[in-house]
């Protein structure tokens, strides 16, 4: 069994935002976004993907297809 503890694996930079990979296989993959406030990630697609954002901290506005919403502690989206 593989635990990873998500607050220890979170890392931060000024510079730009953090992407931590916990685990990946051929069909799945779960990363850790870290981002400081006024950071963000280039919108973009996943072909052949799903993928889940959960808000551990803070909040952030995400944009599924066409639709924009912000989100805050303990709600998910799945794109």
């Amino acid at each position: 069994m593989n635990v990873k503890d998500v607050f220890a694996a979170a890392e931060f930079s000024s510079e730009k935002m953090r992407k931590i990979n916990l685990f990946e296989t051929k069909n799945f993959f779960c990363d850790v976004y870290c981002l400081e406030p006024g950071q963000e990630q280039k919108v973009h697609a996943h072909a052949l993907e799903d993928k889940i954002y959960y808000v551990l901290e803070g909040r952030g506005s995400f944009v599924v297809g066409d639709e924009m919403q912000e989100l805050g502690e303990r709600q998910v989206v799945m794109a």
